[in-house]
């Protein structure tokens, strides 16, 4: 997001390099954002990084051109050093202190996760495909607690601008070799970036298309992704590129762009929402409207300063990179641990204004403006630049994998620990063996088989017999039906539980323990009941067949909202519980559904963990400072340890 371009008589870039009505667009382009992210009035805010896109293509273009007409070529080593300069240092400064704040503040129980991938995909420019792998959908709930999420569109950024130059040099290069004007650079990037860009960007914004290997819906492909928003750089780089034939506009038509830009970017930010097929054909809108902008102030005009000309909006749009970057992490610990009322929110993001102004006054300028930095002290500034997040973001990731060495994240798990807790079913690595093995016992299920299995573990050590754990998130483990399709169905999940259900039937373990989500899977609809049951039912009857008796574990009481909060030094209550009562209303069909379809059989027997946690009032959550949950609903290695005796007690009847 580099400074603008001035001119005032001919469309196009100028010798001076500054356009102070840009920089008020910028202004204006980023406080839509941040008011949208503060969950104020404008409920299309977001459209504002559609405005940045376009600026910035003919921010470059234009800084390309001078430099073409001045010295008949283009360095590409100045241009990326000047990327460098103007990005790196800023972006680091801002990873490095929100890895570290989610080192104190977040949830080693996935967002500390979310955060330190997402710190990796910045450093590498390319937080954009990380964010839709891991994340997805860019309005979920989950995605507001990830404090980088913002990141995704300096990502798109950049990998335009890794080909953008070469493209456009090309145009140029042919054009003095055929002694033409340079129109075959706007032809290249028309033909290269625009059109197939914005056909692309149409095609998945309706998933009118199936793309191979992108591992998420087209859609989201078409929101993250460089190659469907390059067309919006094209737009910016094409006014640059296209100046002479622009240039013959009536002045009068370019007089009225600015009113027309102004509607159809404020008009975009008040009507569009999240729910809309976004960025679909919607984005025109606001694109067409930046380019407008663009465009009228590109002539002089006799009636003096324009609006976007204003001192406080230029000085706003001279921070938008800074205030852009700061925003975003104060909105989601505010949200996290005050407050996430507008009022609160839109506070936070006045706030945010402070590091930003002094990244901007005391690291951003100083580096932009020195004459010092050149050569291999470019190359300097960018290995500090990537290596100092990523050794943080490292720190992040292992941490946070391994809990910090505390008992009740999630990384205390002994499955987590031993990276048993997803992909392939390997039971000769996820196998805790015991001396003189009476045998094995098969635990299987979804991530709330993990939540578990340290409870399993020790109850079939106690009396004498291996465990194996089977476990992959969001996938339960019921019998594989073919002509039905069941809870959890997708190509990944049935194919783990078709590989678990082959191995439990042909090794014949001790016994097989089955925990599953139930309430993720199964509603009150008669037809999702009759999925679930005829998936349990599959399941007991093929093992009870061979002679393999089956625990199921149901569905335990769900954690507090404190469970998610806590932090490394931030700890709720020591003492903490929920309703008993409400609670056991609330699941008292599925039990009693469970209860009934196991009562059919000799060998199924069920484990209530409501008679492990809760009381006829109060179901515990915390004692004397010991978490049992992870989250809301798993729990933590000391909670899975308190099933251990009721387990010992099932399985010690049930094995011959």
């Amino acid at each position: 997001m580099e400074r603008g371009l001035d001119h005032r008589t001919v469309i196009g870039p100028s010798l001076s390099g500054y356009r102070s009505d840009i920089q008020g667009l910028r202004g204006v382009a980023v406080i839509l954002v941040l008011l949208y992210h503060a969950a104020a009035v404008l409920p299309g805010g977001f459209i504002g990084v559609d405005v940045f896109f376009v600026i910035s293509g003919y921010v470059i273009a234009g800084s390309l051109q001078r430099e073409w007409t001045s010295t008949g070529g283009i360095s590409f080593r100045r241009f990326y050093a000047r990327r460098v300069r103007r990005l790196l240092p800023a972006l680091a400064l801002l990873t490095a202190a929100t890895v570290i704040a989610s080192i104190l503040f977040q949830s080693p129980n996935g967002p500390q996760q979310e955060t330190a991938k997402t710190a990796f995909g910045a450093t590498a420019f390319v937080a954009n495909f990380v964010i839709f792998r891991s994340i997805g959908d860019y309005f979920s709930p989950i995605a507001e607690n990830n404090p980088l999420l913002h990141i995704w569109s300096l990502s798109v950024e950049e990998q335009f601008f890794l080909v953008f130059p070469a493209a456009i040099a090309v145009g140029w290069s042919l054009a003095r070799r055929q002694g033409t004007n340079r129109s075959i650079a706007a032809w290249i990037v028309a033909g290269v970036f625009l059109i197939p860009s914005i056909l692309l960007s149409v095609l998945a914004s309706y998933s009118l298309v199936d793309i191979p290997l992108i591992g998420g819906p087209s859609r989201l492909f078409a929101f993250y992704s460089s190659f469907t928003r390059a067309w919006e750089f094209a737009v910016g780089a094409l006014l640059v590129l296209l100046a002479p034939q622009l240039s013959r506009l009536p002045k009068w038509l370019l007089a009225r762009l600015s009113g027309v830009g102004f509607v159809l970017i404020i008009g975009s930010a008040l009507t569009i929402s999240e729910e809309w097929i976004f960025p679909g054909f919607v984005v025109l809108l606001p694109v067409a409207g930046a380019a407008a902008l663009i465009l009228s102030g590109s002539t002089r005009r006799s009636d003096g300063r324009t609006m976007l000309e204003h001192p406080l909006l230029v000085w706003v749009g001279d921070l938008s990179y800074s205030w852009y970057l700061w925003h975003w992490p104060v909105v989601v610990f505010t949200r996290l641990y005050f407050s996430d009322s507008w009022w609160v929110l839109l506070a936070a993001v006045g706030l945010s204004l402070v590091p930003a102004y002094l990244s901007w006054r005391y690291l951003e300028s100083p580096i932009i403006r020195s004459v010092r930095l050149s050569g291999r002290r470019v190359v300097g500034l960018l290995v500090v630049s990537l290596l100092v997040p990523g050794l943080v973001a490292t720190v992040l990731t292992v941490g946070s994998r391994s809990g910090w060495g505390l008992d009740w994240p999630t990384g205390a798990h002994l499955v987590v620990q031993n990276d048993c807790d997803h992909g392939e079913f390997t039971p000769s690595s996820c196998t805790w063996e015991v001396e003189n093995s009476r045998g094995v016992v098969l635990l299987a299920g979804d991530s709330q088989s993990w939540a578990v299995a340290d409870g399993v573990i020790e109850a079939a050590g106690e009396l004498g017999y291996d465990t194996t754990v089977a476990t992959l998130n969001g996938c339960a483990f019921v019998y594989p039906v073919e002509d039905m399709e069941l809870p959890g169905d997708w190509a990944g999940c049935k194919e783990f539980r078709s590989a678990v259900t082959e191995f439990a039937i042909s090794t014949r373990p001790s016994a097989v323990i089955i925990s599953n989500w139930s309430y993720g899977y199964v509603g009150d609809e008669p037809e999702s009941r009759r999925r679930w049951t005829s998936g349990l039912v599959g399941m007991f009857e093929a093992l009870n067949d061979i002679g393999v008796p089956v625990v199921l574990i149901s569905s335990y009481p769900q954690g507090d909202d404190d469970s998610i909060s806590r932090s490394i030094i931030v700890r709720p209550d020591a003492d903490r519980s929920t309703d008993a009562v409400r609670s056991r209303e609330g699941r008292a069909w599925l039990f009693g559904l469970e209860t009934e379809l196991a009562a059919e059989y000799d060998e199924v027997d069920i484990l209530d963990p409501y008679e492990v946690f809760c009381d006829r009032s109060i179901c515990r959550t915390a004692v004397d400072g010991t978490e049992y949950y992870t989250d809301t609903n798993h729990l933590s290695r000391a909670g899975a340890l308190l099933l251990a005796p009721s387990l010992v007690e099932i399985l010690g009847g049930e094995i011959p």
